[in-house]
């Protein structure tokens, strides 16, 4: 599992980080995929669909929950998509394998 702290948000940005717990709890129960993801990718992408000058304006870490302390670090919001997306990912392989396995 990989956990996400960002520094450099600020105003609604920061609201939803602070909201967001840990993603791996149940993505649906927060705000990640309606408004987190859709707040980045404005970091990200321009109306355009060109690349956004905002792309490398704030500073993304992540770190591993199973491995090594040294966080890795990205000046990247598509950084910190691909992040977030691949924990969503994890949390619903994990709960497809719980149902899967449950006797229900």
């Amino acid at each position: 599992a990989v956990v996400s702290t960002q520094s450099g948000h600020y105003g609604r940005g920061a609201q939803l980080v602070s909201k967001m717990g840990d993603l791996l709890s149940d993505p649906r129960s927060t705000p990640v995929i309606e408004e987190y993801l859709p707040l980045v990718r404005g970091f990200a992408q321009s109306v355009t669909d060109a690349a956004s000058p905002l792309q490398h304006l704030l500073k993304f870490r992540w770190t591993q929950s199973l491995g090594g302390r040294n966080p890795e670090v990205q000046n990247d919001a598509v950084f910190e998509i691909a992040n977030v997306c691949v924990n969503i990912g994890i949390w619903y392989m994990k709960r497809a394998a719980k149902v899967a396995s449950s006797n229900n």
